[in-house]
């Protein structure tokens, strides 16, 4: 995940290529997607991925919390 976001991979991205790529998001909006991940790194955890799209609908930025 930190490739993802450390190289701006996702950055230009169509929905439809993050989706072939990530899969189906667990939650999604028309400007966001967020897909649940989880570590078992110090016992279980869990992040999300977010993934934010433009109003030209390719993606402008991704991040992940806790």
């Amino acid at each position: 995940m930190n490739d993802l976001i450390e190289k701006k991979i996702l950055t230009g991205e169509k929905k439809i290529d993050i989706e072939e790529l990530l899969g189906h998001p667990d939650e999604s909006t028309e400007k966001e997607y967020i897909y649940f991940l989880e570590t078992d790194f110090m016992g279980p955890w869990r992040m999300f991925l977010h993934v934010e799209f433009s109003d030209s609908k390719k993606v402008s930025s991704a991040w992940v919390n806790d």
